[in-house]
């Protein structure tokens, strides 16, 4: 991410926090390591505070939903989650100025697609796929001089990007 990017999101998030209700349900914090097996992550307070330790990155202790992972060094905003006796329960990350992992529903189906190599590559596929049709199709035998009798007449379009991309969501 670079300078101009990361400055406007730590600016929205210092709005958020001296907005919020008595001043103290958000902490702006430096992330200083990231658990990626207990998806946590350790913080030090932009205010001074002490360290907040094992703030959480997801809602439950699993990667089923989605877990943003957020880059060491990068400004995070802490919101602190009460029981119902007022007693402070939980550390939980709200807000991101850098990620370096998103993960949605265990990552088990592996990284998202990108989509412009992809597209180029299969285009190169569907290229050489057309020209052995096209050598195979005016091939002759030798000796004979007969052209092969089983033609391939199947087509194979190009694969356009827009057949292949989820413009829902982007990454880069």
């Amino acid at each position: 991410m670079n300078g101009s990017n990361e400055s406007k999101i730590r600016g929205a998030i210092q709005r958020i926090a001296e907005n919020s209700v008595g001043g103290d349900a958000v902490l702006l914090c430096k992330v200083l390591a990231v658990d990626n097996e207990a998806f946590t992550c350790d913080c030090e307070p932009l205010n001074g505070d002490s360290p907040i330790y094992g703030a959480k990155l997801s809602g439950s202790d699993t990667d089923a939903g989605a877990v943003f992972i957020p880059a060491a060094g990068s400004t995070v905003a802490i919101s602190f989650l009460s029981d119902s006796s007022g007693f402070e329960a939980a550390a939980i990350v709200v807000l991101y100025s850098d990620l370096d992992k998103i993960i949605f529903r265990g990552g088990s189906l592996g990284g998202l697609v990108k989509v412009e190599p992809l597209t180029a590559r299969l285009n190169q596929l569907e290229e050489a796929l057309q020209e052995i049709k096209q050598q195979y199709n005016s091939h002759t035998h030798p000796g004979n001089g007969v052209i092969t009798s089983q033609l391939l007449t199947k087509t194979v379009d190009t694969t356009g990007r827009d057949e292949i991309e989820n413009t829902n969501i982007i990454h880069g």
